[in-house]
């Protein structure tokens, strides 16, 4: 066996156990959402603290594509508003639906994620002009915005 062939053996078993690693902690998040932990008052605890985390370890790596015309990711996803509120929009959804175990997940991707992962990787979406190893910082744009006129709006009733 040759010093090339022990180096690959090297590489082949890192790769099996990031594999393995990767499954286990796929695994307990499963077994998380199907069977969830709760507070002390008794409501359920999230299966992620956060955003950063559900994207890291279930949006991530559940829903790659490769980069298209069609289809643009940035790493750096959070520093783009309009996605980090889809996203956590995503992830909040994500950690309700989870909690039905007939129609949950089902009802997440045709409402939520269906509805969404086209806006946010679309060419005209929040990362337009990033892919998945460079952030393009596009110049700020607002939307144009006028106060109503006085009276506009009508007067909350005081009853």
């Amino acid at each position: 066996m040759s010093l090339d062939d022990l180096e690959d053996l090297d590489r082949l078993e890192a790769e099996l156990q990031r594999d393995a690693a990767t499954r286990q902690q796929r695994l307990a998040a499963t077994q998380q959402a199907v069977h969830p932990a709760r507070t002390e008052d008794g409501s359920v605890r999230p299966c992620y603290p956060g955003v950063q985390e559900w994207v890291a370890a279930v949006f991530s790596p559940t829903f790659a594509r490769r980069s298209t015309p069609t289809f643009t990711w940035c790493a750096q996803w959070w520093r783009h508003p309009e996605a980090l509120v889809r996203l956590e929009a995503l992830w909040r959804s994500w950690e309700t639906l989870r909690l039905d175990p007939l129609l949950g997940m089902s009802s997440w991707l045709s409402g939520h994620l269906d509805a969404q992962l086209p806006i946010l990787t679309g060419p005209a979406g929040p990362f337009a002009g990033c892919d998945p190893t460079r952030h393009f910082e596009p110049e700020p744009v607002r939307l144009a915005h006028q106060p109503a006129p006085a009276h506009w709006w009508p007067t909350p009733s005081t009853s």
